[in-house]
This record gives structure tokens, sequence and C-alpha cells, in this order.
């Protein structure tokens, strides 16, 4: 009894020193002897870069040997070593020696590199190769080949279109010429810039703008990808609805202007005493359901000029079936524009339904595990800047709409609306999430299993071995 008590604790002490010497042992395994280095720079803004060059060895080791191959558009400046390293790296030729002996990471130098141009970007890479190492007996290990890759940024700062939905710019657009004027007799207008270079980023003011009389400014900015920025100034002059009449005798000049009126007949928001309509950028018209015990509806219809006005017809003795509720905008100018909602009173006895589910949704490519009752999921996307959604409604008389599904990033949120037949709404929301992060947390989780496979092979194989 003694005796395998004694027995079964020489076990247990076994395996235990067992699994700490796999564990130590582990590292090295994994980390095998090689080169690496790492820059200041992935992706080079400047006219230099610097890289640290690094090693990792399991035996002693008291020199190293490597040379430097520099890509395109990028030359070898010099080379510094680390204090502990004697010799040289001339001509990207590295031949380094020690009095210590040098085991596990250790750095090695410091290279520095010209970039010759920045211009339109460019991929390229720095490569140690002839790589070798040698301990204290002149014994010579060669190591893999190392390659980094680096971009070159290009400093790209340029529009390669610029253009307006009114009026004409002056002069023509051209890349080089960054200040433009216009002449416009409308109350808002649309700015559109394409960058020059794919990479670059275009910010400042793009899309619909409103337009006051007179003189409006507006500033085009494009970031290069070096972070350069050239701005672009549109200077955009709103005409006046009055009369202006020029008589020009000799060097005389006279000048009469009518008073000016507005000509903005929108309007920002739509209130009613039943039902909803939420007002969207240059829709005019919109529809409503409602049950057949109302017969009219009271409309606040509130415009963006508080000098227009409104005119709101056919909202009372509604009938069974269409109907049309028509708001006329008048602008102090006299211009108008109708707003219409289309009204489809339900016959006696019908009852709405509120029923605003999706039965199913499907995406191009991804698996959302799609649940009704479900409103908000996380997706993990490639390198879209759109998805292609796929929607069946539980209910066929309810619709939906989907929004900012377009130019996808990490972070953006795509709405999905769905408007019942009495309408009240359900919103699904599809968070988009980069997946660059969750690549290498799979791909770390992966090579952990593996290690972890390993150790249990062992230890199992040595107790076998004991028993």
């Amino acid at each position: 009894m003694v005796k395998n008590k004694i027995m079964l604790v020489m076990r247990k002490f076994t395996f235990i020193k067992l699994l700490t010497f796999i564990l130590l042992l582990l590292p090295m395994e994994v980390l095998a002897d090689n080169i690496y280095m790492t820059c200041n720079q992935d992706v080079i803004t400047k006219d230099s870069v610097s890289c640290s060059i690094k090693g990792n060895t399991t035996t002693t080791t008291i020199a190293v040997s490597l040379k430097v191959k520099t890509g395109s558009n990028i030359t070898f400046k010099s080379f510094t070593p680390s204090s502990v390293w004697q010799g040289d790296g001339e001509d990207g030729n590295v031949d380094l020696y020690t009095a210590n002996d040098i085991l596990g990471k250790y750095d090695i130098g410091t290279l520095n590199l010209n970039v010759e141009s920045l211009y339109q970007g460019l991929d390229t890479s720095i490569t140690l190769y002839s790589v070798s190492v040698y301990d204290r007996d002149g014994k010579e290990t060669k190591l893999d080949n190392y390659t980094k890759k680096i971009r070159i940024a290009s400093n790209d700062n340029t529009l390669s279109s610029l253009n307006i939905t009114s009026g004409l710019l002056n002069p023509t657009f051209s890349s080089n010429i960054t200040t433009y004027s216009a002449t416009v007799n409308t109350d808002r207008i649309t700015i559109n810039a394409t960058a020059n270079n794919d990479k670059a980023k275009v910010e400042g003011d793009i899309g619909t703008k409103k337009l006051n009389y007179g003189n409006n400014t507006f500033k085009i900015n494009v970031l290069s990808e070096s972070q350069e920025t050239k701005t672009y100034t549109i200077n955009i002059n709103r005409l006046n609805n009055g009369n202006t009449t020029n008589n020009n005798s000799g060097n005389t000049n006279n000048q009469s202007n009518n008073v000016q009126k507005s000509s903005n007949n929108y309007l920002k928001d739509i209130k009613l005493s039943y039902g909803n309509i939420t007002l969207e950028n240059d829709k005019f018209e919109y529809d409503l359901n409602i049950p057949y015990d109302i017969d009219s509806i009271d409309v606040n219809a509130i415009t963006e000029d508080s000098n227009a006005k409104v005119e709101i017809s056919g909202n009372n003795d509604l009938k069974v079936g269409l109907n049309q509720i028509k708001i006329l905008v008048t602008a102090e100018d006299n211009t108008t524009k109708t707003y219409i909602i289309n009204v489809t009173r339900k016959e006696e006895g019908y009852t709405l339904s509120n029923n605003n589910y999706i039965s199913k949704l499907t995406i191009t490519d991804y698996n959302l595990n799609f649940n009704k009752d479900i409103l908000k999921y996380n997706l993990k996307i490639k390198k879209e800047k759109r998805l292609d959604i796929n929607i069946e409604l539980e209910d066929k008389k309810s619709n939906y709409k989907i929004i900012d599904n377009n130019n996808l990033k990490n972070n953006s949120i795509i709405k999905i609306i769905v408007t019942a037949e009495d309408n009240t709404t359900r919103t699904y929301e599809i968070h988009i999430k980069n997946t660059d992060k969750i690549i290498k947390i799979i791909f770390i989780s992966i090579i952990t299993i593996l290690i972890l496979i390993n150790i249990i092979r062992l230890i199992i194989k040595y107790r076998s071995k004991e028993l």
C-alpha cells in the first residue's frame, strides 16, 4: 500500500515536471530562429523611413551576416548597429560580431532608407537575404529571407471632377485650378466632387446646400494619402428674382434693383392629427392609410421659409377609398411647389394591420441568422461598400425602406424601416464590423488550439510509457 502511494506521488511529480518542461520549450518551438524587421511607417508619408532589424535565436550567437535589397522607389541610406554589436552595414551588406553571448530575442540595428518620390502611390518592399548567424565555434546557421511590404503613400490631393447641379463653373474645371465661380437662380444646389486618387479623401462642402441671395462660398478639401491637403473653392452667386437693369452711357453706370423675394417653397415638417409623415429630400408624394372612423385629418404644414404661404385642400370629407390631400406651398416670389398625401380610407369594419415584421431577411454571401423579433445585428463584412439585402415582409400590406446601405465602413449602421398598414413602424439595424481584428483573433485561437493539442498528445504519450 505504501509503495503504491509513493509510486502515485512520483508519477504526479514527474507529470508536473514534464508539463513545465514542455511549456518552457514551447516558445522556442513557435518562435524558431529568425531575423525580422519593424518599420516606423508601414505607409510612408515622408521622404525617408527607418526600420529596426531584430532577431530571435535558440542557440548562442556571436555574429550576424545579412544583405539588404530594396524595392522600387526606395534606396538604401545607412545602417547603424545596436550598441552590443561591432561591424558595419556599408551599402546594405551587414556584417556584425559581438563579445557577448546572444540568446533569445535581440536587436541588430537600424536600417535607414530614402524614398525617391511621393507620387501616385506604390507598393514596395525591403528584403533581408543571405541571412546567417554564427556560434562561438564558427558554426553557421542559415536563416530564411525576410521581406517587409510597405506602401509609399500618394501625395495626389487633386480632384478628377467637380460639378454643380445648376449653373456652370467658371473657369471650366481643371484639377490644377482651385477657385471657381458660378451664377444660379435657385435656392439650393448639389456639389459633386471626385478625388483623382482612390486613396485620397474628399471632405467639406459636398452634397446638397442651401443658397442665400448673393455670394455663397463653399470649400472642398482633398486630403491625400500622405496627409497633404488641397482646397478647392466655389463662389456661387444666387441671383435675386427682381430684375436688375444696367444702363450704360459713356462712363456712367446706372443700376436700379427691385426688392428681392425668396424662392424657398419647401416644407420642413408635416404634422397630422392621424398618422405620421416623415419628409424626405426632394420627395413630394406620400401614402397614408386610415380607418373608416376617420373622415378628416388636420394638417399642419411647416415651411422652411417663414415668408412662404401654405394652402391645404382635400383633408375634409374623406370618402372610402383613395383621397388626395394637397399642400400648395407658395414662396415669397410666388413660385410654388405641391406636396401630395395619398390617403386611403378603409371601408367600415376593416381593421388596419399593425404587422410591421420582416419574415425573412438574407444578405448575399453572408449568414445573418435572422429572427424577426431581434432588431439589432452585428455583421462582419469584407470590403463591400454596399450589401445585397433581400427582404420578405410578413404582411404584404406593409412596406419597407433601407437607408445608409452605401459607403460601408467599420461601425456603419444599416437601417431597415418597416411601416405597417396602420403606419406604425419597426426598425431593424445591421451594425457593420471590420473583419481585420476578427481574422487575427481566429488565427491566434487556431494556433493556441494546435499548441494545446500537441501538449495533450505529448502528455498522453509520456504517461502511457510510464504505465
